[in-house]
């Protein structure tokens, strides 16, 4: 049986722009349990991805527990060619209105907000799952993500940060550009990636370095954070107070590989949702080292 490895990554999801006491775990999880918000697993509801200007959709739906398992589809329209044995070319028949489906899978823990997903460089950005979730709970809050990094000292708002050594160098993938495409540089208070932009540079090499004694100022662990979750980051060390040594932050995301079995072309649904929960398993045993 045919075989693929899988890269699986870990966000969590949280709600933007709360006043004090909001349960962001029990707003998202009312999304996801609303039975208003799906048909036989399929979301009523579809989003238009920013960086594709492709629809997508929940699929598979279904919540086990404190748990939901399911997929995210992106609605292609471009279909591909197959390759025949002899080495021609035909294409595959699409009936009008039909389109073609590129999935992400994805489980979602509901009392940590950790989304374990499976990355698909065909299909959806994991801002594409937050759009939809804000989208289904009728915008009344927006839903965002925040990539899980290794917790070596307290990224907190208040962490005396004494330098940030970033290298960055320009998306040119297309799920680079949809990771760049999915930052909020305006949270950082600068903006690496309009500074390429504007002056035509392949790469970008930043060192901040504080000036008063608390550390530096502005939203530094935020960028931190972030930019550890992108391909395009070359370099993220950052030194903090009580640290001898400055942290790589490269070295401390949560990413695995798994390994799939595929029933004919496509891959088994049951199998990968077991190699996403194996994932989950070593990112658990990772936290308790």
């Amino acid at each position: 049986m045919a075989q693929k490895n899988i890269r699986v990554y870990f966000y969590e999801l949280n709600v933007l722009d709360v006043a004090h006491g909001f349960d962001p775990s029990a707003y998202i999880w009312g999304i996801f349990t609303n039975p208003a918000n799906f048909t036989n697993g399929v979301s009523v509801l579809q989003a238009t991805s920013p960086t594709t200007a492709k629809p997508c959709e929940f699929r598979n739906v279904n919540v086990v527990g404190n748990v939901v398992k399911g997929t995210l589809a992106l609605l292609r329209d471009d279909a591909p060619n197959v390759r025949q044995l002899d080495g021609n070319e035909t294409t595959i028949p699409l009936q009008q209105g039909e389109t073609l489906l590129e999935k992400n899978y994805f489980l979602y823990f509901k009392d940590t907000r950790l989304l374990v997903w499976h990355f698909n460089l065909a299909a959806n950005h994991v801002g594409n799952l937050t759009l939809l979730l804000t989208a289904l709970g009728a915008n009344a809050k927006i839903v965002s993500y925040e990539y899980k990094v290794k917790d070596v000292f307290a990224m907190t708002p208040d962490t005396d940060i004494e330098y940030v050594e970033l290298k960055l160098s320009t998306p040119n993938k297309k799920y680079e550009k949809e990771e760049v495409a999915n930052l909020d540089p305006t949270d950082w208070g600068i903006d690496p990636f309009k500074i390429m932009s504007n002056s035509g540079a392949r790469q970008l090499s930043i060192t901040l370095t504080n000036r008063r004694e608390e550390g530096l100022l502005g939203g530094i662990s935020r960028m931190a954070r972030d930019l550890a979750g992108v391909e395009v980051t070359k370099t993220l060390r950052v030194k903090v107070d009580g640290a001898t040594e400055p942290i790589d932050l490269l070295s401390e995301r949560f990413t695995y590989k798994e390994t799939v079995e595929f029933v004919g072309h496509y891959p088994d649904p049951v199998r990968v949702f077991e190699a996403l929960q194996a994932a989950k398993d070593k990112y658990d045993g990772d936290q308790n080292d």
